[in-house]
């Protein structure tokens, strides 16, 4: 996290995998009572439409019980599914040290409607002044989609050179590159 300082106008760090960590799949498995490999194509099939916002959290959590014919259908799926983050202290000392160094920070994400603002109440993601949150879910489009990036660009009033990137996702790290950006893969020891 060393280079990310001046020309770096804006740190954009992606949340799931980066700034907190969960076992998606996992939790999943224990709300449906089914083993994750039971599960892991459905959720895989819907996550999309969840990162988009067209499907509601609570609905595709009862279209999942509804499916496997399993689960608490009363059980609040934001609440249960959020208290699963846990806080990434690296990352969190990270984005400390580049708010120092005069680089505002921002937050790019795929992400389902109502976990952001959870997760930052919950403690997951550090309730900082960030200059631009990009939701996909608010969006309607998913990263590595390149308009999504060139979205947090105009809010930040920034040029591709003078922003980067973190992210645990290669084909995200790809996209900005291409479209003029630093990036950083999560975590820094990754090529």
């Amino acid at each position: 996290f060393d280079q990310i300082q001046p020309p770096i106008k804006v740190a954009f760090f992606d949340l799931g995998g980066v700034v907190f960590s969960f076992n998606g799949l996992k939790t999943l498995a224990q709300m449906v009572h089914k083993p994750p490999a039971e599960i892991r194509d459905y959720w895989i099939s819907r996550d999309n439409d969840l990162c988009r916002g067209v499907l509601a959290p609570q609905q595709f959590y009862m279209d999942l019980v509804s499916h496997f014919g399993m689960g608490d259908p009363d059980l609040d799926f934001l609440h249960t599914w959020t208290s699963e983050f846990e806080a990434i202290s690296e990352t969190r000392l990270a984005m400390e040290a580049v708010r120092l160094r005069g680089v505002s920070l921002g937050i790019v994400s795929n992400i389902y409607p109502g976990f952001f603002d959870f997760a930052v109440t919950m403690g997951a993601v550090p309730a900082y002044d960030y200059a631009v949150v990009v939701q996909s879910c608010e969006l309607g489009i998913v990263k590595p989609d390149p308009e999504i990036f060139n979205h947090a660009l105009r809010l930040a009033r920034v040029l591709p050179e003078e922003a980067v990137l973190i992210d645990d996702r290669a084909e995200n790290i790809e996209a900005v590159e291409r479209l003029g950006w630093y990036s950083l893969p999560f975590p820094p020891s990754r090529n």
